[in-house]
């Protein structure tokens, strides 16, 4: 008997754990039920509109087979290898029972699916336009049971294990994700700045690595200790992903050593200064009293990070303030280090994708550049620091995440600037807590491609 009743518990369970695939779509997926281990399966090998889905026993053949598209955040479409046709949920259907068919691709929200980690290797399949999940009907173990959308239970016959997508995120070289300022990599060898995203890249073979830099300081200053630990990792090149003040802590380290860097990523990165630094800069009158004193607590409280996480870093809140204002950025730091930037005004958008730079040798290396950003303040009513971004968010004149606004994260090439995401929800912090956009699928998304791009 099927069970018909979604739960709070079963949505709970439901974290938003894979991410979509962006530029080069994922070929050979199985879809296996984990009740039945029987394949999602074209029946009678149809490449015709309304050629049927059901489960078969597993075969390997092309018409069992799947790409993974991407159509818009979280979703992909499911195209049949053997037809070249979508998973479509027939006649736009929104009530149990609708049956699920092939179909030529429109990008309509019935042909797009949410796959919803379920624990244990399965994932859910949630229709967009409906909010069902695909489901095997009975739950019946039989070559031919067929398949249609039903509530959402997190049941057996919901469950699907996706075969060959062990390595969704194994980029040809290593990712290093770059704190933010006041950030960290690890406090107590467990507490993450990055809250489970590296543990949600490595799972899937990303190698990972969590820079530790200066918590306050100069972003030149924290680029540089940066170059030194990717010196002493020893590998080829990395990916550096940078938060916060961590992008142009990463642009600085490529731009010295381009040999050493495949891509720089800016996440809600601080490319053109910050609003909020601005108005910190003019509350705090230089050299004053005030100025002297608040720089030497603040510095106090990067040496109590430097003790948690068992490093030693210099800390200069005072550089670290200048460093994000938008003066510095606008007129200093991108005309030190323009790669992937477009200076001819505030708001124009992203720079170059990409870039030829010489390391200090004269040789020239080609380096990527993305970024992405949110422009949410409040988002999960849970959050404490919710209620600070939102008051942040205020000296903004623009959409801004808190810290940061739009046109500030805007480098290279932008996957997206309106994620429902907030400075700190970019980081997955507090705790996974966040809206409607999840930052762990954001970065698997980003790590894949990558991966795609041949980084």
């Amino acid at each position: 008997m099927k069970i018909r009743s979604r739960t709070a518990a079963s949505w709970l369970c439901s974290a938003f754990l894979l991410s979509i695939v962006h530029s080069q779509a994922h070929a050979d997926n199985e879809f296996v039920a984990q009740h039945s281990n029987k394949c999602i399966d074209v029946s009678a090998n149809s490449k015709s509109d309304g050629g049927n889905v059901h489960q078969w026993e597993c075969t390997g053949r092309s018409n069992q087979k799947w790409r993974l598209e991407p159509t818009r955040d979280g979703y992909h479409r499911l195209v049949s290898e053997h037809s070249g046709k979508c998973l479509d949920v027939n006649n736009h259907a929104t009530h149990n029972g609708g049956n699920v068919h092939q179909w030529s691709c429109t990008g309509a929200p019935n042909q797009n699916w949410h796959l919803d980690y379920a624990g244990g290797g399965f994932y859910l399949l949630r229709s967009e336009l409906s909010g069902k999940c695909l489901d095997v009907n009975g739950p019946s173990t039989n070559n031919g049971a067929n398949i249609h959308q039903w509530d959402c239970h997190g049941g057996p016959n919901q469950r699907f294990r996706v075969n060959n997508f062990n390595n969704y995120t194994q980029t040809r070289n290593p990712i290093v994700l770059v704190h933010g300022v006041s950030g960290f990599n690890k406090i107590g060898g467990f507490f993450n700045y990055f809250f489970t995203i590296p543990y949600q890249l490595e799972r899937s073979h990303a190698t990972v690595r969590i820079a530790s830099v200066s918590a306050f300081n100069s972003s030149e200053q924290r680029g540089e200790e940066l170059l030194q630990q990717i010196y002493g990792w020893g590998f080829h090149k990395v990916n550096l992903i940078g938060h916060s003040q961590g992008a142009p802590t990463a642009r600085y380290a490529a731009a010295k050593r381009p040999d050493l860097v495949a891509s720089v990523t800016s996440v809600n990165g601080v490319n053109k200064g910050s609003r909020v630094a601005d108005v910190l800069r003019g509350i705090i009158r230089p050299g004053s009293n005030f100025e002297g004193n608040t720089a030497d607590l603040v510095n106090r409280v990067g040496k109590i990070v430097n003790v948690l996480t068992g490093s030693w870093h210099d800390q200069n809140s005072l550089a670290a303030l200048i460093s994000l204002s938008s003066p510095e950025m606008m007129n200093g730091f991108n005309h030190r280090y323009p790669r992937g930037m477009n200076n001819s005004s505030y708001c124009a958008g992203g720079g170059e994708h990409g870039a030829w730079s010489h390391d200090p040798w004269g040789r020239a290396h080609y380096i990527r550049y993305y970024s992405w950003t949110g422009t949410a303040q409040s988002t999960h009513w849970a959050d404490i620091t919710d209620p600070l971004l939102h008051f942040t968010g205020k000296v903004f004149e623009i959409p801004n995440d808190g810290m940061v606004d739009r046109c500030s994260a805007a480098f290279g090439q932008v996957i997206r600037d309106d994620y429902d995401l907030n400075h700190v929800d970019s980081m997955n912090h507090l705790f996974g807590l966040r809206g409607w956009t999840d930052p762990v699928s954001v970065y698997r998304q980003h790590a894949n491609r990558l991966k795609n791009d041949g980084l």
